[in-house]
């Protein structure tokens, strides 16, 4: 039993490709600053073989949003995540294993 007495989900890499149905692709919200309708940039289609810089890199060319970092966020919720630049070569999908989790994009002018 660990801390609070409630099971911790344990999630595969395997378990998280499957989830992402059929297509082998799940959509991404992405947000600037927060996660909020007024903020929302768009989506990407998020999947296994993504990493995290093909997700900045195509906030770039497809959103048109140059972001000088990321974070992980859910919707209702203030806390961020940040996803640091030294770990954009990793697979973007076990850093958003829910759909309620999504991107957010902070510019330079941001900061």
């Amino acid at each position: 039993a660990g801390r609070g007495g409630g099971a911790r989900p344990v999630l595969s890499v395997e378990g998280l490709a499957a989830s992402l149905g059929n297509t082998g692709k799940r959509e991404l919200m992405v947000y600037h600053t927060e996660c909020c309708d007024e903020a929302l940039l768009g989506s990407l289609q998020l999947s296994a073989e993504l990493t995290l810089g093909d997700l900045v890199r195509a906030v770039r060319e497809e959103l048109d949003f140059s972001a000088s970092a990321i974070c992980r966020g859910t919707e209702h919720s203030g806390m961020q995540v940040p996803l640091h630049c030294g770990q954009y070569g990793l697979k973007a999908l076990p850093f958003f294993p829910r759909p309620e989790m999504h991107l957010i994009a902070i510019s330079a002018e941001d900061e």
